[in-house]
């Protein structure tokens, strides 16, 4: 309960406008929380992520929690109120700098520097994936959530490299934004056995304000579902009287992958 209520202070200063990143010392502030600079080679940058420890995490091994746009702290507060009986050590990627260029995996004309989402996957799978298994007792499960663009990007990791994550929680993806382009990855994933036993959790609001979404998320995940479900473990959740990236996608992604 201490480190639910320290990411509650945290997020108050963050909605106060202060600079919280910036100010915080990790090891002197809070125990079993920091946060690091690691430098991507393949990015050509360094890249700020936000490290939750479960308690006694140099002694038992647990499974990996990737967080997209990790600077969002109420996205802690679900995700350590949802792991309280079955912990994780949490991985936050702070997002808001690059993001068009990191999570949209194709040029789109309204989105100033999108299109290099293949080198963000690259930089996740291989370099972030190595740092967190040579500093922390992880074991082989490893599961990754996004939302919103995040969530575009989640299936399209899924899509590009499956063998990146072991579960994906994708909610409110702005399929629209290249549904030509994801809609064919999926008439080209082979071969299919790369899925086999990999969980898949769509989460969506029936009242998302955003075209990109509710206008291609139902289609695009029928179509999902229809080519992969004899290998693919997924789940399609809509909410009906929910908007963009609604409250609930991680407790009831991480809900599904364990009990299915």
């Amino acid at each position: 309960m201490r480190n639910i209520a320290l990411f509650v202070i945290l997020f108050q200063l963050l909605l106060s406008g202060q600079e919280v990143f910036s100010q915080l010392t990790p090891a002197e502030k809070f125990e079993n929380v920091c946060l690091q600079q690691i430098r991507s080679n393949i990015l050509n940058e360094d890249r700020t992520i936000f490290i939750h420890l479960p308690d006694n995490w140099e002694n038992t091994s647990y499974p990996v929690l990737y967080i997209l746009d990790g600077e969002y702290l109420n996205l802690y507060e679900e995700t350590l109120i949802s792991t309280q009986t079955n912990p994780h050590i949490i991985i936050g990627i702070k997002t808001d700098e690059n993001r068009n260029r990191d999570m949209i995996p194709v040029k789109v004309e309204s989105r100033e520097g999108s299109g290099e989402a293949a080198m963000f996957l690259e930089f996740l799978s291989i370099e972030l994936q190595a740092y967190v298994n040579k500093n922390y007792n992880a074991t082989g499960k490893k599961i990754l959530y996004g939302g919103s663009n995040a969530g575009l990007f989640t299936i399209y990791a899924m899509l590009t490299k499956p063998e990146s994550f072991d579960a994906y929680i994708s909610s409110s993806a702005t399929i629209g934004y290249c549904s030509n382009f994801m809609t064919e990855k999926v008439n080209q994933f082979n071969p299919i056995s790369k899925l086999d036993g990999k969980h898949l959790f769509i989460y969506y609001g029936m009242k998302d304000p955003s075209p990109r979404v509710i206008g291609h998320i139902e289609s695009f995940s029928k179509l999902l579902s229809d080519h992969f479900s004899n290998n693919l473990i997924i789940e399609i959740k809509s909410i009906e009287n929910e908007g963009h990236v609604p409250e609930g996608g991680i407790r009831e992604g991480l809900n599904f992958i364990y009990n299915n």
